[in-house]
């Protein structure tokens, strides 16, 4: 008797312990997909003239801005403030120079507020999907 009892738990142990298993090998493949974009490539968030291209992620990418703080922020803006480089009413504001910004499903509005950088073309909007 206590062998069948003995065997009857072990056999719950034993789906307990896949279940697990399962679940970590989920959660893995999970932060595995999850990607860091770097805003503006290997040159990062700078003032050079060009158009950022719009950038579309995944909800669980990670959007990446990296420059010289002082020199240049990130201001999350509406669309509207985007459109008219406007940062007088900031949804967020970045500074520290390796902004790592995570967003739900959208589309998202940034713009450096600093001097006239945004009218410089520095400003990009992100997409990001499910």
């Amino acid at each position: 008797m206590s062998t069948s009892m003995s065997r009857s738990g072990q056999g719950s142990g034993n789906a307990v312990r896949v279940l697990a298993t399962v679940l970590c090998a989920i959660l893995l493949v999970e932060c595995i997909s999850a990607a860091s974009i770097s805003v503006g490539g290997n040159s990062g968030w700078i003032l050079n003239g060009q158009k950022y291209a719009n950038l579309k992620l995944k909800s669980k990418d990670v959007a990446v801005f990296k420059y010289r703080a002082g020199e240049h922020n990130v201001v999350q803006v509406s669309k509207a403030d985007y459109d008219s480089c406007s940062s007088r009413k900031p949804i967020k504001t970045y500074s520290s120079g390796n902004d790592k910004v995570s967003l739900k499903p959208g589309t998202y509005y940034f713009i450096c507020g600093i001097g006239n950088h945004c009218k410089n073309n520095m400003k990009v909007t992100i997409s990001v999907s499910k």
